[in-house]
């Protein structure tokens, strides 16, 4: 879907100011065009009948755009007095956004998402709030009378200059960590918050960045220091912004990953009292009552994030609850089932209802089923590793050891360069194994089990 714009950006020049004028040119440019994008790619949705929100479509063209060619930029100069000289820049830009987005946007988690979006929020106001000190100044500018208002106007236009390259820097970070690109997009955050030191948004998403790098690690020493530089980060956040309800969830939810729950139920309560309609802090509060066994009190947090927004994360998160603490089969399977209802596109839902139908129900042909569709819409080829080891563990169940063999192999082709994955290799070659000797060919019975050992030896 390709999306045109062309747009104005003034400021002032001659003894007043001018200076990265054709940044912000080309940033309203761009803005522009992704909202006409967006227009093509709601439509598209509709047409696959998965309807995307405003919202959604806004997160998806800002961090998925591609300019096509060069920008074009044309500069006009007007002297307005004797003392003021008006600069024009008019910027026209291409940009294209991939209809695929649209699949590749439901592949993810629903917690996911509405961090997504609510990052894309934040950094549409921070550009509207920008937009707005520099209007307020260039109408100051037209009463200048004196070298002391002049310099005092000049030094105003330097500061909201850097607060706009600085939250250049947080769009393009942001842009990073949707394509999974965490240690890039660290880097322009950390120069976002060079520019301005108390850009509290960065400080925010960079502290979530860390965390989510922490997951990624193995080393446990080195998984502690992502997870120390995400609450410094949250704190510095926090110091700078202290109504920040994202930040204090934020902060919650790394607390409670390094364990540390005290701190997690503080940072839950109080961002729930700054925001009290987000329905993703009483998923996580959900968590830490669970931990204390506080059933109600999580089964409650449950509930009311499902009024807020019933979301499959939501509704998945629920079902757990029901499977695992209260026995409640029947209402955890009518959980999983809204969930995906709700979010036919979404991988995540169907891996939930494969895992309760095999795990605990033990109906590996329907497991079987709901992998095959996660394994479809899943994107991350480390993901479909897992999707391919777990149905080759249903088919292996169900004795159709051929498709088994087919799957771990798929799994081990997949996930053989990804460090979550390897973790698992040793049992996936060892399941193969089983497969083989059940279908009486024992040298590859045999290859597989001596791969199996010298992995687990390591």
């Amino acid at each position: 879907m390709i999306g045109f714009e062309k747009t104005l950006a003034k400021t002032f020049g001659g003894v007043v100011y001018r200076r990265h004028v054709n940044f912000r040119a080309r940033d309203k440019a761009i803005k522009n065009a992704i909202k006409q994008a967006g227009v093509g790619l709601k439509t598209y949705s509709r047409s696959v009948n998965s309807e995307l929100t405003d919202d959604e479509i806004l997160t998806i063209t800002s961090n998925t755009y591609e300019l096509v060619g060069e920008v074009q930029y044309n500069r006009v100069a007007q002297q307005v007095t004797d003392q003021i000289i008006l600069v024009m820049w008019e910027a026209t830009v291409n940009v294209n956004v991939d209809d695929a987005e649209v699949k590749n946007w439901f592949s993810r988690e629903s917690d996911e998402r509405s961090t997504l979006i609510s990052q894309t929020r934040a950094t549409q106001a921070l550009s509207a709030e920008n937009d707005r000190k520099i209007e307020d100044l260039r109408k100051r500018a037209n009463n200048v009378t004196d070298a002391a208002e002049r310099s005092q106007l000049k030094s105003e236009f330097e500061q909201a200059d850097n607060e706009f390259l600085s939250n250049q820097k947080v769009e393009e970070a942001t842009r990073l960590a949707y394509q999974d690109k965490l240690d890039e997009a660290i880097k322009f955050y950390t120069e976002a918050i060079d520019l301005k030191h108390d850009n509290a948004i960065a400080y925010n998403f960079r502290g979530f960045t860390y965390y989510g790098i922490s997951r990624l690690k193995e080393d446990e020493t080195a998984v502690k220091k992502s997870l120390e530089l995400a609450i410094q980060d949250l704190d510095k956040a926090i110091q700078f912004k202290p109504d920040y309800s994202e930040a204090y969830g934020n902060r919650g939810f790394v607390h409670y990953g390094a364990k540390d729950y005290n701190s997690a139920i503080k940072d839950f309560d109080k961002a729930i009292e700054l925001n009290p309609t987000y329905a993703q802090n009483y998923i996580y509060r959900s968590l830490y009552y669970r931990h204390l066994n506080d059933n109600n009190r999580a089964l409650a947090d449950l509930n009311k994030a499902i009024e807020l927004q019933p979301s499959a994360h939501a509704y998945i998160n629920r079902a757990g609850f029901y499977e695992s603490v209260s026995k409640e089969y029947g209402r955890a399977i009518d959980d999983l089932n809204k969930a995906v209802e709700l979010e036919p596109n979404n991988s995540y839902a169907y891996e939930a209802r494969a895992r309760f139908y095999g795990d605990t129900l033990k109906d590996y042909g329907r497991a079987a089923e709901d992998y095959s569709r996660a394994i479809e819409l899943e994107k991350q080829d480390s993901m479909r590793a897992m999707h391919y080891y777990s149905r080759g563990g249903c088919y292996k169940e169900l004795e159709i050891y051929d498709k088994a063999i087919a799957d771990y192999t798929r799994a081990i082709e997949l996930g053989k360069d990804n460090e979550t994955v390897k973790i698992l290799l040793a049992w996936i070659y060892y399941s193969r194994s089983e497969c083989y000797t059940a279908l009486g060919d024992k040298a590859k019975a045999q290859a597989d089990m001596k791969k199996y050992k010298d992995l687990e030896e390591k």
